[in-house]
């Protein structure tokens, strides 16, 4: 017992901090822009004054990122999409981020539209010590909503994360619901 409680001792304990980072794209089937898009925006300020602080006192913290809006414009956003046979199906299509860019009026990039894009914040959070971009899907995936998606499509879904990934040079080692 004393050897068991030794060993415990010098274990040491992390504190964790892990945010999503989704912009609209994890709210568009809740909320309109009209509705919630002041808080989006508000992003812009939030997060730069987060890292500062974060910076100051070397808080680690992983930003669990929606690929989505890593996408530096609506031409790149739609080169990533995977095929419509590996889009997933929900039993509610409102949920999907894929239908959604179809339907709703998406900016041409960033200085248009900070609701979908956020590549500048991307930028910020990797140039700030001891911050990591986690994986949070490409397109906000609903794995629970009762729809039988095969591995294949949330394969694809998580392909296109890693592609827009590797844009900034990152590999994420970790992956948020």
């Amino acid at each position: 017992v004393f050897y068991i409680m030794k060993e415990q001792e010098q274990k040491k304990g992390h504190f964790v901090i892990s945010l999503d980072f989704e912009l609209f794209w994890g709210m568009f089937d809740k909320v309109t822009i009209a509705e919630y898009g002041e808080r989006i925006r508000g992003e812009q300020t939030a997060i730069p004054h987060m890292l500062e602080l974060f910076n100051e006192y070397g808080i680690h913290a992983t930003w669990a990122t929606v690929g989505m809006l890593m996408t530096r414009s609506k031409d790149e956003l739609l080169s990533l999409l995977p095929p419509q046979n590996l889009q997933p199906r929900y039993q509610n299509m409102d949920v999907s981020s894929y239908r959604y860019i179809e339907s709703m009026p998406i900016g041409m990039s960033e200085k248009d539209d900070t609701y979908h894009f956020g590549s500048t914040l991307v930028q910020k959070i990797l140039e700030t010590p001891h911050q990591e971009i986690g994986n949070h899907t490409f397109s906000h995936f609903y794995c629970i909503d009762g729809s039988k998606n095969s591995e294949a499509v949330f394969a694809a879904d998580l392909n296109a994360w890693n592609k827009i990934g590797e844009t900034y040079g990152i590999h994420a080692t970790s992956i948020v619901f």
